[in-house]
């Protein structure tokens, strides 16, 4: 899977869109921190219940996202972007994963990079989501 970035101040810079659990959230922000070179725009899955944070994320992963990472959730919103998701993951690289193997559909990621995203965050701590984002950087 290549991932394109965008060329800010002289630094290769990739834009990643996550929308994952809240028990996730504290450890990917504070990575995001400490990365110079990845943009991260983070909501928790309770985020997208509102209206307009859901319309200014989709309109993120479809317009400047470089590389969309979803962890599904099992909530009424996820109703609401899966068809969005399937149209996406036609136009750039879609990380999606969660309890069930039938969410494999809505991924453009070879089982492979999808099985190392979920290490990644399913070991969690702050190492880890510093790593993920490196890794994802370099594919």
């Amino acid at each position: 899977m290549a991932f394109l970035c965008a060329l800010k101040g002289g630094i290769l810079m990739m834009k990643i869109g996550v929308i994952i659990w809240a028990s996730y959230f504290s450890n990917m922000l504070k990575s995001k921190k400490q990365l110079s070179d990845v943009e991260i725009k983070l909501h928790t899955l309770k985020d997208l219940e509102e209206e307009a944070v859901k319309q200014d994320m989709l309109h993120y992963l479809e317009h400047e996202a470089d590389v969309a990472l979803i962890y599904v959730p099992t909530i009424d919103v996820w109703d609401e972007i899966a068809p969005f998701l399937l149209q996406l993951k036609e136009k750039k690289p879609v990380l999606c994963w969660g309890s069930d193997p039938s969410y494999l559909i809505y991924c453009s990621a070879s089982v492979s990079e999808l099985n190392m995203v979920q290490q990644y965050v399913s070991f969690g701590g702050l190492d880890n989501m510093i790593n993920l984002f490196k890794y994802l950087k370099h594919q």
